[in-house]
């Protein structure tokens, strides 16, 4: 098992992969085969291409899949000490290598505690963003940030109560 410090987000590591061309890609690049492209120039054809297939910016978030021990602070608002929490989670590359799908459970405040993130690299804004949602809650959090030169995935968002 891996371990992990965790400042604030949920921030993982290692495990290289490569990503396939998806069925719907394949169907992109038929069409454009065929010369039928419903319209779109070359140009743009290859624009679409280049935003929806996997980049190194996914594969970078390829290296964050495996199972990891993660340890983090939690401040329920500005101001207050710090809360421990500890967690394991498993983290794997999916739909054609595009998102990074990581789940997660632990103990906070003394219940069981599981949760789900899903982080992606948008091609187009070249940022990463996550979507979590957890049991201790029943809205949806959203961050966006980047991956920085250390290899760590920086994220700043709000968190729905």
């Amino acid at each position: 098992m891996k371990k992990l410090i965790l400042i604030p987000l949920l921030l993982f590591g290692a495990c290289a992969t490569t990503h396939d061309t998806t069925p719907a890609v394949q169907g992109v690049a038929a069409l454009q085969d065929e010369g039928d492209m419903g319209g779109m120039s070359a140009e743009d054809m290859a624009a679409m291409m280049t935003f929806i297939t996997p980049s190194e910016g996914h594969a970078d978030l390829a290296k964050f899949a495996g199972d990891w021990t993660a340890k983090m602070s939690v401040w329920m608002a500005p101001g207050m000490d710090p809360m421990p929490m500890s967690m394991t989670s498993n983290a794997r590359m999916i739909m054609g290598g595009r998102y990074l799908q990581e789940d997660v459970v632990g103990e906070f405040m003394g219940e069981a505690f599981e949760g789900m993130n899903i982080i992606g690299f948008n091609n187009g804004t070249e940022q990463v963003f996550s979507v979590w949602i957890d049991n201790m809650g029943t809205g949806i959090s959203n961050a966006s940030g980047f991956i920085d030169a250390e290899g760590v995935i920086r994220l700043v968002g709000q968190m729905q109560s």
